[in-house]
């Protein structure tokens, strides 16, 4: 008889686990399908963040303007200040992590790759920004 119980309740155990990881995903797809139509609204209201250019070249919308086609992704990060660049990359830890719908190897590498860019240009601003400092150290007597 106690057996049956152990089984029973096991069994439930493993209902409950599987209940909260579909929540779970639920919650993470819905948090992720908000990102996607908070960039889209900017993109439509002509107030696009980098984080908004960068997904839509991505995005899989058949409704897409390609007439509206954006320049590539990486020319958008020249002239971004090391505050845009590191606000960027969190914008892009995000996507990452709430984009668990995506199955396709492209996504993936798109983004490895725009965080590689991202941050080797924050690396180069931070490296500039502390050679201009000694630079001017260097000249006061």
């Amino acid at each position: 008889r106690r057996n049956g119980k152990e089984k029973e309740f096991l069994q439930r155990l493993k209902e409950a686990d599987y209940y909260r990881e579909w929540w779970e995903n639920e919650e993470d797809l819905f948090h992720f399908n908000q990102l996607k139509l908070r960039s889209n609204i900017r993109i439509f209201d002509g107030r696009p963040k980098f984080i908004d250019v960068l997904a839509w070249h991505i995005s899989v919308d058949d409704g897409k303007d390609l007439s509206a086609k954006i320049h590539e992704p990486s020319t958008y990060l020249n002239g971004l200040s090391i505050r845009d660049l590191e606000n960027l990359l969190a914008d892009i830890r995000v996507y990452t992590k709430l984009d668990i719908q995506s199955q396709r190897q492209y996504d993936k590498q798109y983004w490895f790759h725009i965080t590689i860019v991202t941050e080797d240009e924050l690396k180069k601003l931070k490296n500039n920004l502390l050679n201009d400092v000694g630079d001017r150290q260097e000249g006061i007597n």
